[in-house]
């Protein structure tokens, strides 16, 4: 019958649309993919390490940090890396003649004939009386010991040739499909450090230095900051540092200042005032607060200048400069 006809055609043409549906939906299948760099790490022990902590033929200059003036030299770091040394007795004509391995180094800081250095969790003093013959006269062990993991890894022992450290890294570019790279995000790798790309365990050691320095030379004593306390080195006898007191300040500390007996402290939350007068025990004397960001910080008699700049770390978007009057 006609009815039956119609109702067979529209049958038929349900299983096509059907059928169509189907063949329309493999088709888009969904074939996403994601990509990722894992870095696995080098070891060395740190007397391999420390052995090779000696002047060596100029390299290039891969991630500049800080510098120091001495006489007619330049040592400027090259952060985790080392220092370059820069012959600069023709100003115009600054020659690369030298390089000091030093892994983990962001810090630096020079008396007469002698080069202090950071190098990851440990002090190393080094003698510079020919700048380009440099030599490690004395480690001092894990006394900056938010850098010191490996000596935690490797239980109680100061034993150099116990110690592995990392001193670089190789990468393996692995893609997956979205659903396992998900799988394995939410698994493995959500609580760890990744960057935009998905590149975790990133091979950045310790943390990344600032522009202003974490070290300075007062009198007989080197002062350094760590990111919650202020540590005081006698220096008297200049190649033979120690170690004397430690002060908590906050946290988030990053910058120091010297001028005549005072300290400044830059943090991400304020600016300390130490008074040194007392030089192997400094006495808090000031602080000023402000909103959170970095906080380099310079000072004079009368006033302190604090820059919180935005497009850093620290989230900061003040872009502003504070005078404070420390008359008083």
């Amino acid at each position: 019958t006609p009815l039956m006809k119609r109702q067979a055609i529209m049958a038929m043409q349900l299983a096509l649309a059907c059928t169509f549906l189907l063949a329309l939906n493999s088709c888009f299948k969904d074939n996403c993919s994601k990509t990722y760099t894992i870095y696995k790490p080098i070891y060395a022990t740190l007397a391999e390490t420390r052995s090779l902590m000696k002047s060596s033929a100029p390299r290039e200059i891969e991630n500049p940090g800080k510098l120091y003036i001495y006489g007619n030299y330049i040592f400027l770091n090259d952060q985790q890396l080392g220092i370059h040394v820069i012959d600069n007795s023709q100003p115009t004509n600054p020659r690369n003649v030298g390089f000091i391995s030093i892994p983990g180094c962001v810090d630096m800081a020079v008396r007469g004939n002698t080069l202090y250095a950071d190098s990851y969790g440990d002090l190393v003093t080094f003698d510079i009386k020919s700048p380009t013959n440099v030599v490690p006269v004395k480690f001092m062990n894990s006394v900056f010991e938010h850098r010191a993991q490996y000596y935690v890894q490797s239980g109680t022992t100061f034993d150099p040739d116990s110690i592995k450290l990392v001193v670089g890294w190789t990468t393996k570019d692995t893609t997956v499909d979205c659903e396992t790279y998900q799988r394995n995000f939410d698994m493995f790798y959500a609580s760890s450090r990744a960057d935009a790309s998905g590149n975790y365990a990133s091979p950045q050691v310790g943390g990344v230095a600032g522009s202003m320095a974490r070290f300075t030379i007062m009198n007989n004593y080197l002062y350094t900051v760590t990111r919650s306390q202020l540590k005081t080195f006698d220096i008297s006898t200049p190649q033979d540092p120690t170690h004397k007191t430690d002060v908590n300040i906050g946290w988030n500390i990053e910058t120091i200042y010297p001028f005549k007996e005072r300290l400044f402290i830059g943090s991400m939350s304020g600016m300390f005032i130490y008074d040194v007068s007392n030089a192997s025990n400094p006495v808090k004397r000031g602080q000023f607060n402000h909103i959170n960001s970095c906080d380099p910080v310079v000072a004079d008699d009368k006033y302190a200048f604090v820059t919180l700049p935005s497009g850093t770390q620290c989230q900061g978007f003040t872009n502003q400069l504070e005078i404070i009057d420390i008359s008083n």
